[in-house]
């Protein structure tokens, strides 16, 4: 790592940097994501690097420019299988939920957004943009980090369509067995991301992503303008669908609160409760709706 971006690095994670760009806010910012840090992977390309600004939990301010449903192991920082492929080449998260009093937070997505403006200005980094969705992924399984056993994306729960010809009902669609990454329930995953997604370094590694002939990449625009989104090939298949399909609506849970084995009840959930597929630790899921949908394209 040369001597520069050791610097930049050092200044980046400098609390004194944080703390005063957002003194004054702290009273805003007590509900807050939880088990986040900031993080950098070292996966570092020639020329062309794209950063994603990672938040950990679904926030109901985010004017939601696009769905992105993936089945791959949560310790990738995407699609792909190894960090050579990988659509970022580095990302930032939160550590952890702050205490009481505590300053340098936020879960407004406009600031979260405005730390990308001001990335994209050093010379290391071409693009950049926020994700929503993949609480836990950047937790490494170490001695006393339980971060990492608690992880938890947002969870599909189902899609409704008009068109009878669809089979969104099929059995076990959403079920996904995840072969990589720390320990999660085996439903199908699913991610937001922000409107730099669109154009740019990260539009055009995202785009390789579409399968030949089965739609395509569009701009922040037009993802916005037909509430787009993307699903994976065999998702599609199962349920007969194809691109340019309009649907009523998607549902996803977000966890509302965790806990170990036997130590939540139904009446302390607002949701439903589901449990881990190995070490049974317990999820509080709420849902969340998305009506009329567009799939834009296969993955």
């Amino acid at each position: 790592m040369s001597a520069s971006e050791v610097t930049w690095l050092q200044w980046f994670f400098s609390i004194t940097v944080w703390k005063e760009r957002f003194l004054g806010l702290q009273k805003r910012f007590l509900d807050l994501p939880d088990n986040l840090r900031i993080a950098t992977l070292t996966s570092w390309r020639d020329k062309e690097r794209g950063l994603a600004v990672f938040a950990g939990v679904f926030l109901a301010s985010l004017v939601i420019t696009l769905v992105l449903i993936y089945g791959v192991g949560l310790s990738q920082a995407f699609l792909e299988e190894s960090i050579e492929e990988t659509v970022f080449d580095s990302k930032i998260e939160f550590k952890s939920a702050p205490e009481q009093g505590a300053s340098g937070w936020t879960n407004d997505t406009a600031v979260l957004q405005q730390m990308c403006d001001e990335v994209v200005l050093r010379k290391e980094f071409n693009d950049c943009t926020l994700v929503l969705g993949k609480s836990g992924i950047h937790s490494e399984i170490s001695w006393g980090n339980d971060a990492a056993f608690y992880a938890s994306p947002l969870f599909m729960e189902s899609i409704e369509s008009s068109d009878q010809d669809r089979k969104w009902d099929t059995e076990e669609l959403w079920d996904y067995e995840y072969t990589t990454g720390p320990p999660v329930v085996n439903i199908r995953a699913i991610s937001f991301l922000g409107p730099e997604a669109f154009d740019g370094v990260l539009a055009e590694r995202l785009s390789e992503n579409i399968i030949y002939e089965m739609g395509e990449w569009k701009s922040h625009e037009e993802v916005d303008n037909e509430r787009g989104i993307f699903v994976p090939l065999d998702i599609a298949s199962a349920a007969g669908a194809e691109v340019g399909d309009n649907l009523d609506s998607l549902t996803f849970t977000y966890t509302h609160e965790r806990g170990l084995p036997g130590t939540m009840e139904d009446e302390d959930c607002p949701g439903k409760i589901i449990e881990g597929e190995e070490y049974r630790l317990m999820y509080c899921q709420v849902e969340m709706k998305l009506e009329n949908v567009t799939i834009l394209g296969n993955l």
